[in-house]
């Protein structure tokens, strides 16, 4: 069937029990309506249909038990119809239909309980029909579908026990059917549902276990909330059975109850959304539909008589001075406000020097932004536990802190921190656990530190910390543990030390640190094993030690550290073996160790530079070496010192050959708090040696070693020993070292019979000396005299 090239009706292959794949289909390329690929056992993918072009109608793949993809439909770029993916027991992606950019009927993914993602999906645009994502056990999250802009049918979301986000619909616009929600109990919100605008039809939520707000579905238009005559019997609006949903007076939910004859079902939710009438109370406390602008004092005075009793905003809160007109200096009478639907905007505000006023506000559902108010000194929001936006705080010149006593835990998206000339600290920030985007602190000249962030887990963009010239320290990140972007540590003038970041397991861009002109030390990043970006150390020109990136064991991008003219050893970076293009240390005129370096695989290096380190003799390492060996014309190594002062030195150094065997040269046996002696057989080199060994523990080093001699050991436990590194006078580097000499240490015995002394009848083990050793007891059982 390989010369077959187009059918002009459907294909279906069905109900195949020991058929294992389909590639006799390999030059088909058009089918005239449907392809049907169901109940097929033993089928393991669909490579056979690599040449797929184009199906006229749909595609439906359902209840194929070992089928994990889709692979073999990629030249496939929209159906005229539906596709159908159901009862595919061990399907764990729909990898295949990743260049699927229109579906021309309904999207139908069910009951796929192996299911992870939809990434696949991203290139979809547009459904022409119904999307229903149901019983899915496995899937998290539908980010694959971030491109989907309009559905024209229903949104069908139920039964996916794990789906814990809809923050793949981000661009969904617009929705020609209902809304269903039903059984899926991991999901907490509706945030990425914020586009869209309008449906036709129903709201339906029910029995979604952790689902605590409607927020998501606020800028839906209530007029196209309506009933739905295939479903007689559904209330246009029905939340019923979310026990934990209390949050349910958003826009357009108190806009469509506002219209009496508008019909809904609201029971069995949390208090705050358990009837109609909860709701409604609820909505009743919102002041504005549109938000509010102040421009005057007289305004904000005006406010509680004006907005009697009501405590939540729609909108936005702007507070600005307007030209000439009324100053704003209390912000008192807005104490009723405890929420707000959109953004807080103050600026421009001469005379502005309190937020107290504010101080009851929990919830601002978008962004904080605060700058330009000279006379600011108090920062006083101290109910605030959520911002939903950005936190921006910008060119407030008398600001001494962002003080409160509230909790915020979460910011949505980034946070800047940016000229404010008399900052001094950011208590605001002490219980915040998650940052969206980028952390942006920078000019703000009198900030010391940055001890505000312990609680600090996750930042999702970038770490951007520069140019405060009074920063001394940045140890309040000491719990930080996701990095999703860059770190960016510089021109920092009087930061002493790197460190507090000792808990970060994952960064997923660039570590620049440069510029920091008395920083001294980083004694950073212990634990993290990859790093997504670049690292990059320059400029820093009082730096001496770099005790860091002890954990790294890949950089998947170049490496760089240069003009650090005090650096002198680069050591604890053994676990070092990939980077991702070049390999540069230059310009660091006192550095004369860069061991931590010696086990990069030089195929994951793209050049090479070594240059101008005067102090530096010794770089024969065995990446070093092996780079040389296989990819010589693509290094550069000049101006350092002899031995490392050209490519030829460098390889000539790499040919010393040096070996050594560890062996016990005393007993193998000993008694607990006694010494036995090891020794080396090593094979060529020069004298002393520098050796390195270990206990699987620990690592000693051990100098000045001659050939052949014998040093102490003194195990409290069984230990194997084996070795790390011999390295002679030359710095030759022993290779295929061996030896792993194995001591028992025995415990002292108990006196069964006898005199203290001796003799005496002892049971097993060892006889301890006397006096005992310190810290050591003899267990006597019965008969013993004491001399």
């Amino acid at each position: 069937m390989q010369n077959l090239i187009a059918i002009n009706n459907e294909l279906w292959i069905g109900t195949n029990s020991a058929l294992t794949n389909i590639n006799a289909l390999s030059g088909l390329q058009t089918i005239g309506t449907d392809l049907l690929i169901t109940n097929n056992d033993a089928l393991i993918d669909l490579q056979g249909l690599s040449s797929l072009l184009s199906v006229g109608a749909g595609i439906s793949i359902n209840y194929n038990a070992i089928l994990q993809n889709l692979n073999g439909l990629e030249s496939l770029t929209s159906t005229y119809n539906y596709i159908q993916i159901v009862e595919n027991g061990a399907l764990q992606s729909v990898n295949g239909l990743n260049n699927i950019t229109y579906i021309g009927g309904e999207l139908w993914i069910e009951n796929n309980p192996s299911l992870i993602d939809l990434a696949a999906l991203q290139n979809v645009g547009a459904i022409n029909g119904h999307l229903r994502l149901n019983n899915n056990d496995a899937l998290v999250h539908i980010n694959g579908l971030t491109n989907v802009f309009n559905i024209n049918g229903d949104l069908n979301i139920a039964g996916n026990f794990a789906l814990n986000s809809l923050t793949g619909l981000n661009t969904l616009l617009s929705l020609d059917g209902n809304i269903f929600m039903s059984n899926n109990f991991s999901l907490t919100n509706l945030t990425g549902l914020e586009g869209l605008t309008s449906i036709n039809g129903l709201l339906y939520f029910f029995n979604n276990a952790a689902l605590t707000n409607l927020n998501g579905i606020k800028n839906i238009n209530p007029s196209t909330i309506h009933p739905d005559p295939d479903w007689v019997g559904l209330d246009p609006l029905t939340l019923l059975n979310n026990p934990l949903l209390s949050e349910c007076d958003v826009l357009s939910i108190c806009s469509y109850l506002e219209v009496l004859v508008n019909t809904a079902t609201i029971s069995g939710n949390a208090v705050g959304c358990q009837s109609r009438t909860q709701v409604e109370t609820e909505c009743n406390t919102h002041c504005s539909y549109a938000g509010i602008t102040f421009t005057s004092q007289a305004q904000i005075d005006a406010f509680p008589s004006s907005y009697l009793g009501c405590s939540k905003i729609w909108g936005d809160i702007i507070i600005q001075d307007a030209v000439g007109g009324d100053v704003i200096n209390d912000l008192n009478p807005l104490s009723q406000i405890t929420e707000i639907g959109g953004s807080l905007k103050i600026y421009g505000n001469a005379g502005l020097t309190s937020l107290y006023g504010l101080h009851n506000i929990t919830k601002i559902e978008s962004d904080v932004d605060i700058y330009n108010n000279d006379a600011l000194v108090d920062f006083n929001l101290g109910a605030l536990n959520t911002i939903g936006g950005f936190f921006w705080i910008d060119d407030n010149d008398a600001l001494v802190n962002l003080y409160t006593t509230g909790a915020i835990t979460s910011i949505g998206s980034f946070i800047s921190i940016i000229n404010n000339n008399m900052l001094e600290g950011l208590a605001i920030l002490g219980s915040l656990h998650h940052i969206g985007g980028n952390l942006s602190i920078f000019d703000n000249p009198a900030l010391g530190n940055v001890e505000d962030f312990g609680n600090l887990y996750t930042i999702g963009g970038n770490l951007d910390i520069n140019n405060n010239v009074a920063l001394i320290s940045l140890g309040g990140m000491s719990d930080l543990d996701i990095i999703g972007g860059d770190v960016l540590i510089h021109d920092n003038a009087l930061l002493q030390g790197v460190n507090g970041f000792n808990a970060l397991s994952s960064c997923g861009g660039d570590i620049q640190i440069y510029n920091n002109p008395v920083l001294t030390l980083i004694s950073s990043f212990a634990v993290l094993p990859i790093l997504g970006g670049y690292l990059s150390i320059h400029d820093n020109i009082a730096m001496t030690t770099l005790n860091a990136f002890q954990n790294l064991s890949t950089i998947e991008g170049y490496m760089t550290i240069y003009n650090n003219p005090l650096l002198t050893e680069i050591i604890e970076m053994t676990n070092l073996t990939q980077i991702g293009g070049i390999l540069s240390i230059s310009n660091n005129n006192t550095l004369f160790n860069i061991i931590g370096l010696n086990n990069i695989n030089p195929s994951t290096i793209d050049y090479l530079i070594i240059n101008n380190n005067p102090n530096l003799a010794i770089c024969n390492l065995k990446s070093v070496c092996e780079f040389l060996a296989i990819n010589a014309i693509s290094a550069s190594i000049s101006g350092n010192a002899l031995g490392c002062n050209n490519i030829i030195q460098v390889i000539t150094s790499c040919s010393c050959s040096t070996s050594a065997n560890l062996l016990a040269s005393g007993p193998t046996a000993i008694c607990d708090q006694t010494t036995t002696t090891l020794k080396l057989i090593i094979d060529g080199g020069t004298n002393p040696f520098t050796i390195k060994y270990t206990d699987g523990t620990n690592v000693f080093v051990l100098p000045n070693y001659i050939k052949g001699s014998v040093f102490p050991v003194s195990p409290s436990i069984n230990t194997t020993y084996s070795l790390v590194d011999v390295i002679d006078a030359f710095t030759c580097f022993g290779t295929g070292n061996t030896g792993t000499p194995a001591i028992t240490v025995y415990p002292y015995s108990t006196i069964s019979d006898g005199n203290f002394s001796a003799p005496a009848t002892w049971e097993g083990g060892c006889v301890p000396p006397l006096p005992l050793p310190t810290g050591k007891t003899i267990s006597i059982n019965h008969n013993v005299v004491k001399n």
